[in-house]
This record gives C-alpha cells, sequence and structure tokens, in this order.
C-alpha cells in the first residue's frame, strides 16, 4: 500500500490536504480518503489557530514603547497582503476574480471584512503596546463567542446546546485568564 500525504488542488483550485493512494478497487483505500476530506476543515482550522496565536507573541516582541503601534500594525498588514496575494496567484484562483462580478453584495461584504481585520488589528497591537499578551489574548479571543452570536443573528445559525456551553465557558475563560495577577 502506497500512501502518503500531500497538498492537492481540490475542486474551484481550493487549496485542500489530500491522501493520495495506489489505484486500487479496493474501497477501503477510497473510503479513506472520504475521511481524510471529511476533516480537512479541522486541519485548516488548528493550523489556523497556530498561526494566530504566535500573531500576539510576535508582534509584542517586535513592539518597542517607541515603536508607533500603528505603523506597526500597517507593516504587519503589507507582509501579510503580500503573502496572501502571492498565496492566491501561486494557487492559480485568480481566474475565480470573476465570481464577483456585478456582486455588490459579494464586494461590499468582502471590503467591510477587510476593514474589520484591519480594525481588528490596529486595535490589538495598540493594546499589545500598553499591556501583556497574557491579558490582551484572552480579551482578543472573545471575537470566537462574538462571532458565533453574530452568526445566529445575522446568518441564521443554530448551535446545540453544547456548543452554547462552550461558549459560555469561553466567556468565563476570558475572563478568568485576562484578570489581573494576585499580588
Amino acid at each position: 500500500m502506497d500512501v502518503s500525504f500531500r497538498l492537492r488542488l481540490g475542486k474551484g483550485g481550493d487549496l485542500a490536504l489530500g491522501e493520495r493512494c495506489r489505484r486500487s478497487r479496493s474501497s477501503k483505500r477510497h473510503a479513506k480518503i472520504g475521511v481524510m476530506n471529511e476533516y480537512t476543515w479541522l486541519m485548516y482550522a488548528l493550523a489556523g489557530a497556530g498561526c494566530a496565536a504566535m500573531i500576539n507573541v510576535l508582534a509584542k516582541l517586535g513592539l518597542k514603547k517607541e515603536i508607533n503601534s500603528d505603523m506597526a500594525t500597517a507593516v504587519r498588514s503589507v507582509v501579510q497582503a503580500v503573502f496572501v496575494v502571492s498565496f492566491a496567484l501561486a494557487m492559480g484562483v485568480g481566474r475565480h476574480l470573476g465570481q464577483l462580478k456585478g456582486d455588490v453584495k459579494g464586494w461590499a461584504s468582502l471590503t467591510a471584512a477587510g476593514v474589520c481585520g484591519g480594525l481588528s488589528w490596529i486595535f490589538i497591537f495598540r493594546a499589545l503596546q500598553l499591556a501583556d499578551n497574557a491579558k490582551v489574548a484572552p480579551i482578543d479571543k472573545l471575537s470566537m463567542p462574538l462571532s458565533i452570536l453574530l452568526g445566529v443573528l445575522l446568518l441564521r445559525e443554530r448551535p446545540s446546546g453544547v456548543n452554547w456551553l462552550g461558549i459560555v465557558l469561553i466567556v468565563a475563560g476570558t475572563f478568568l485568564a485576562s484578570r489581573a495577577k494576585a499580588v
């Protein structure tokens, strides 16, 4: 059995983590591919969380009192934009730009998301310049329960009771994690 993991382009040019098997009529091997694709979102989410966890730490390392936090955010944003555009071009997804042609709502939503992302990082970098990462990072992660709440209100998503319990625990954990250290 020849099994190896590799990155491959999925439907529509999306990058997907897949499993490659030697051609075989064995349904077990093909079932493994299906299971792998079912959890691709989780691998991406974990990778994203790992990268996101590094942002505040690296920013705090680079932010000295004499460095303007807004300028630092601008530098980070330019680097991120160049990286993401280069990645998209390398993946060949530029051909999908036409999907937004005439889609005012799509353009408006993506533009607003970009503005919100930029404002988020301006505020986070300012907070990191004034406080320890241990205080800022938990507050920053309130974006997760807030995002779920907005999903309920704006997208009509319906989390389960267990999901709501998790959200309450995250909010409680944020409170506990961001409290001042006992003297």
